[in-house]
């Protein structure tokens, strides 16, 4: 089968290795969609070295093969959760899985989708309803799931105004589940392609910090008194610095894009309002029944699918996706 092989500084080639063959407990999965998410960029397309474990942790699919496996069977459409864990310690039993101390992930530690075939332990595999495409599958096991699990994290009532910065993939989601949670979304970006599409996604105010005074324009949309929340998916110092002068007293932060260090005045911006900050990290794995209704409702959640390559034409997807064209760029079978 061919797969990808990334060399190091931005490089990559297609490789043809044998096709996966399951052992006891696990399924071949035929990937039907893979996505290319920036963490795969900024980890390891980007370093220096070469790696050899295939890329590509946002999978969909239909089963080819099983060996001794209870739940699915050949031909059953799946998503597959990026996270191989133990299945038994308390965070796992929570739906915690990114806590479990066994915790490997597709495309990093196993194998992933940039390939025709992906192999995966069952506990992986989630099935994938007829009515829902491979694409939304896509955006299911990231994107969306992560937006999803941070705007909960802000607990919002009707009309809570929540400002979302970083319009990429995850910022754009936090746009649909801002508003599916009954909250104003106020979306914040460099790029104005990517705040057209909040827009079209559903955000009532778009704002360009090169265009616009950001702090003036909520203290007026607020009348002073500040945002109930920030989600930052951007990963800037200096955007999540802003962030903390948005929000209201007792208002919220809600971390969710990678960054690797913080310049925040204690007193000024968290103690004296009483700034509570929270991380977000993937999401909790009983949230996906939920994932699946907003889907069904918002089908156009797969809109955010904006690229699509086969894995022949590898290189070019990685080359978009790291120019940040587009939103989410996906590899689809040959």
């Amino acid at each position: 089968m061919k797969a990808v092989k990334l060399l190091g500084n931005k490089e990559l080639k297609i490789i043809e290795i044998p096709k996966p063959e399951p052992n006891k407990g696990e399924v071949v999965i035929k990937m039907m969609a893979s996505g290319i998410c920036r963490t795969d960029i900024e980890l390891l397309y980007s370093k220096a070295e070469s790696t050899d474990i295939i890329p590509g942790h946002e999978v969909s699919g239909i089963v080819d093969d099983t060996n001794e496996v209870k739940k699915f069977k050949r031909n059953d459409r799946v998503i597959l959760n990026c996270h191989s864990t133990c299945g038994k310690c308390k965070h796992c039993q929570n739906g915690d899985l990114i806590f479990c101390p066994q915790l490997k992930t597709l495309g990093f530690d196993l194998n992933g989708g940039d390939a025709e075939y992906v192999i995966a332990p069952e506990s992986m595999l989630r099935m994938l309803p007829d009515d829902i495409t491979y694409e939304s599958g896509v955006v299911i096991s990231d994107a969306l799931g992560t937006a999803y699990h941070a705007a909960k994290k802000v607990e919002i009532i009707k009309d809570s105004r929540v400002g979302i910065i970083g319009i990429g993939p995850l910022g754009l989601m936090s746009v649909v589940c801002v508003k599916y949670f009954g909250g104003k979304v106020i979306a914040i970006d460099l790029i104005p392609e990517r705040l057209k599409l909040a827009e079209q996604f559903g955000a009532d105010v778009i704002l360009n910090p090169k265009k616009s005074n950001i702090k003036k324009f909520i203290d007026d949309y607020t009348r002073n008194e500040g945002l109930d929340a920030v989600i930052d998916f951007s990963g800037s110092s200096e955007a999540i610095s802003l962030s903390a002068d948005l929000i209201k007293a007792k208002g919220k932060l809600i971390l969710g894009g990678v960054c690797s260090s913080l310049n925040l005045d204690p007193f000024r911006q968290i103690i004296s309002k009483e700034l509570t900050i929270i991380g977000s990290r993937n999401f909790n794995d009983n949230e996906l029944a939920e994932i699946l209704i907003l889907v069904r409702e918002k089908p156009f959640i797969q809109d955010i699918v904006t690229h699509r390559f086969n894995i022949s034409d590898a290189m070019k997807a990685f080359q978009i996706a790291e120019r940040r064209e587009g939103i989410k760029v996906i590899l689809i079978p040959l």
